[in-house]
């Protein structure tokens, strides 16, 4: 329009230079209220308050995040949202029901099930139920957990590289899926 191409790359650059302040605001406050949530917690490992709410605001958060990409910004590489957020988000969502489901059961079950534990067959020479919320739903909550951050964050990274011009996003599997990007040759 009535634009230099000068001007239009200074206007890129403003905006990208705006989007870096945002994601380093982001990266402090999430930051520093997993430090804090995770030294209240330290300190009095009976108080989960901290713990909930911020596993309540980070899900939250996330799942915003996830919808916005997913569904409210208009990628015009309908093979970037094929191969990249369909196959991310399918599995972000199984991890949140996964983890969600072992958290609930683990937080409204476990105090009943490790005080009655004499009523139960043993395995290992402890109680089968209350050997099974030790080592399975604990173990199952933190790795969907786990899991469900790397997603989060993997899938938020595709995005911005995408729509920062960082090459094409190409899925890769190392033990989990991670983003890559490379410049395709013409």
């Amino acid at each position: 329009s009535g634009m230099t191409q000068q001007q239009m790359k200074s206007n890129r650059s403003k905006e990208q230079h705006g989007n870096n302040n945002e994601s380093r605001s982001l990266q402090w406050i999430f930051g520093t209220s997993a430090v804090g949530a995770t030294l209240v917690y330290v300190l009095c490992r009976e108080n989960f308050l901290p713990f909930y709410v911020m596993f309540i605001s980070y899900s939250w958060i996330t799942l915003i995040g996830l919808i916005t990409i997913c569904f409210f910004i208009d990628w015009k590489d309908t093979t970037f949202k094929a191969t990249i957020l369909l196959p991310f988000a399918i599995c972000t969502a199984f991890s949140a029901i996964v983890g969600i489901t072992a958290w609930v059961s683990e937080m409204l079950f476990c105090t009943n099930i490790m005080s009655s534990q004499q009523q139960y067959q043993t395995v290992f020479g402890t109680p089968l139920l209350p050997w099974f919320f030790n080592r399975g739903v604990h173990l199952c909550w933190h790795c969907s957990s786990a899991l469900l951050a790397w997603l989060g964050i993997q899938t938020l990274i595709a995005a911005k590289g995408t729509l920062v011009g960082w090459g094409e996003a190409k899925l890769c599997w190392w033990g989990a899926p991670y983003v890559s990007f490379y410049k395709p040759k013409i």
